[in-house]
């Protein structure tokens, strides 16, 4: 009886470790499970049994592909089995959010990890930012940058112009110096 167990322990390894490296079933089967089921999660509708059932479609397509490359049939309590463990370790994995990207879009969680600090009347305050909010606030910091950088060019003319005064020369040589600067 221990043997029997065994043989079904080695067939649902093998069928589970099957499933998980084939490429085609993966595309085909399995993301497409794992997506539906992770915006399930999402909206608040997943239904571990249902889950199960889904798995088990996935395990079936396995055994049959299996079946066709090698002619090992599986048992249905080995599908079931195998179908059980990959249920565990989506929700496993889900749970550690490495299903989030097959999220749709309004399930996605918005991202705040940016932060941008304002100093304004001596108080700090914090502000979360989304994303293209943070965008938006870079441009502005560099447009603002380049304008200054004007500014003092202008700065630097208006040097330029009031030391030539103050050396005496003409009008004529100031805005020759002026038009070379520009």
């Amino acid at each position: 009886m221990d043997h029997l167990y065994e043989e079904e322990d080695h067939d649902s390894r093998e069928l589970h470790l099957y499933a998980s490296n084939h490429a085609d079933l993966h595309r085909q089967r399995m993301t497409p499970i794992h997506k539906n089921l992770r915006n399930k999660q999402a909206s608040g509708t997943y239904d571990s049994n249902k889950a199960h059932r889904a798995f088990s479609h996935a395990a079936k397509d396995a055994a049959d592909r299996y079946h066709k490359e090698h002619g090992h049939r599986f048992s249905k309590a080995t599908r079931d089995k195998v179908a059980a463990k990959m249920r565990d370790e989506f929700e496993a994995d889900s749970a550690a959010g490495e299903h989030d990207h097959l999220l749709h879009k309004k399930h996605q969680k918005k991202k705040t990890n940016d932060s941008y600090e304002y100093e304004g009347n001596e108080i700090m305050e914090e502000i979360h930012l989304e994303p293209h909010e943070y965008l938006a606030i870079r441009i502005l910091e560099q447009r603002q940058a380049a304008r200054e950088e004007v500014y003092e060019d202008v700065i630097d003319e208006d040097y330029i112009i009031e030391q030539m005064i103050i050396e005496g020369y003409s009008d004529e040589e100031i805005v020759e110096v002026i038009e070379a600067i520009q």
